[in-house]
């Protein structure tokens, strides 16, 4: 089950980002977060009603410094990507998304875990390290590596910095919500929504003066909504299902979604280093399922 959650969650999450990527083209990005997350907040106020479970002050501290650690972390890899390399600052970020929480799991709460995972996890490790290069165009393997290592020295302290507080801080996101305890249902989302609905409308009102889109857009943000809640619900019962390294590393492949959408609604030609990439993806999630 946990495979199951963290799968539906990626899923959800590389479908909203697809639609949010898509809506931020011609629409202020800012705006664009800020009328989702507070709709998804609604979303989940009756989901806390609606699902069993019980209150709890403490499930909604948790959810609330889950939603903070997702909202600082993020503003820290968006800085890194504006201060250094793209190649090099999402895939650090994402394995430390990844790595951080499942070394929790392991090493502080005991979890244990089999070598069809640790082989999953790497093969997921891979993927994603893959998915970040730049497409090789006729490029050899030698000068592909040299225009790794180019990358890498073009990155600043500052960026360093940045990229590696990013991924430390987003990988709090995850261990907050493995706190929680399952009777306490999805309340809390209510703390991440909370979290998340301070610090994108003060953003986007800070921005732009304004904090919703215009109705115009009313079906690619209901749809958003909708992936966004269930990817949270998803990664919330991910989480504290006791198995958080298996919830951390198949929830790190939200990319593969995104592209592929990209690629069946867009008709994006996928670069071979993508379609490596998925293809590793995928064996690494049946690896870990398996285990």
């Amino acid at each position: 089950m946990p495979a199951f959650f963290a799968l539906i969650s990626a899923l959800s999450f590389g479908a909203s980002d697809y639609v949010g990527g898509k809506l931020s083209r011609t629409q202020d990005a800012s705006k664009v977060t800020a009328t989702s997350q507070i709709l998804a907040f609604l979303v989940y106020i009756m989901l806390a009603l609606v699902v069993p479970g019980k209150f709890m002050w403490v499930a909604l501290f948790f959810g609330f410094l889950s939603g903070i650690s997702s909202a600082i972390g993020l503003n820290f890899f968006y800085a890194a990507l504006a201060q250094g390399v793209v190649g090099v600052v999402a895939p650090v970020t994402a394995l430390l998304t990844a790595s951080i929480p499942a070394v929790w799991s392991i090493f502080i709460k005991g979890e244990k875990v089999t070598p069809l995972f640790l082989a999953g996890a790497v093969l997921a490790a891979g993927a994603i390290a893959v998915l970040a290069l730049p497409s090789r165009k006729g490029k050899t393997i030698e000068e592909e590596y040299e225009q790794i290592e180019e990358n890498i020295v073009h990155m600043t302290t500052r960026a360093w910095l940045l990229t590696l507080s990013g991924g430390i801080v987003l990988s709090f996101s995850l261990i907050g919500l493995s706190q929680t305890s399952s009777s306490s249902g999805c309340w809390p989302l209510i703390g991440v929504g909370l979290a998340a609905v301070l610090c994108s409308a003060i953003f986007a009102y800070l921005k732009t003066g304004q904090i919703f889109l215009s109705q115009d857009h009313r079906s690619p943000i209901i749809f958003m909504v909708i992936c966004m809640a269930l990817a949270y619900v998803a990664q919330l019962y991910a989480a504290r299902s006791g198995a958080l390294a298996v919830a951390s590393v198949i929830g790190a492949l939200y990319p593969i979604p995104t592209i592929i959408l990209a690629r069946v609604f867009d008709h994006e030609k996928m670069s071979a280093n993508q379609t490596i990439g998925a293809f590793c993806a995928l064996i690494s999630i049946a690896l870990i399922a398996l285990s």
